[in-house]
């Protein structure tokens, strides 16, 4: 695997198809699980399923809805684990926590209390044998999270979001990349080559977990269609 990799993230708005996506150049899926402590994506197991159809490395996110509540988190966590264990998620793979505002999660409180809830998940889906990542934009993550924590229990285990524009993005300009310490993934786009999913570029070979240092210039690579 290379450690530049493109990879989308998919929820019950999108197809249960990955075909699209593997024919534009993604090789990796994130598929929604969960959310709180009583949703299940009822697509994610098609998703799953056309996921290993196409070949492509498979990986799970839960968006979280505890706040700054470690008692919550612990429930979410354990909610997210046993729907991923169900699905048979490989323990080879990422499990992602998306904490963000929306769906009543409540970003705007202490730096430190919401950085314990976090880290309160993680451990739980840790501790079940997976690897673990957050998610969340950069702004967020800049004012409301404590992220040298996160990356110092994790790793590099960041995954940014940051667009230079709304509009459709094929191919990352790395002159916008939200330079960070951790960033394992960025998500440059929500419309990736037209096809209203999130495009990712990795930045760490999530399969082997090689991290690539990052300088803001545009890459040599193209994507291929």
């Amino acid at each position: 695997m290379a450690t530049r990799d493109f990879a989308v993230d998919v929820a019950v708005y999108q197809s249960t198809s990955m075909n699209a996506y593997k024919h534009a150049g993604a090789h990796q899926v994130i598929i929604k699980l969960t959310e709180g402590t009583g949703y299940f994506n009822p697509k994610a197991s098609a998703q799953i399923k056309s996921t290993h159809a196409n070949h492509m490395y498979l990986h799970a996110y839960h968006f979280a809805t505890f706040g700054n509540s470690v008692s919550r988190a612990k429930a979410e966590a354990k909610f997210f684990v046993n729907r991923a264990k169900k699905l048979n998620i490989s323990p080879k793979r990422y499990l992602w926590l998306d904490w963000e505002t929306g769906d009543g999660n409540t970003v705007i409180n202490s730096t430190d209390s919401n950085t314990k809830a976090i880290l309160a998940f993680m451990k739980v889906c840790h501790s079940a044998g997976y690897k673990v990542g957050l998610y969340s934009g950069t702004y967020v993550l800049r004012q409301y999270v404590d992220t040298a924590k996160i990356v110092k229990e994790y790793g590099t285990c960041l995954w940014v979001a940051s667009y230079a524009t709304m509009d459709r993005i094929d191919t990352p300009n790395f002159d916008y990349f939200p330079s960070m310490e951790g960033v394992a993934m960025w998500q440059f786009t929500d419309n990736w080559y037209g096809l209203g999913v999130d495009g990712s570029i990795t930045l760490k070979d999530l399969i082997t977990d090689v991290t690539e240092k990052v300088q803001k210039k545009a890459p040599s690579w193209k994507c291929k269609l």
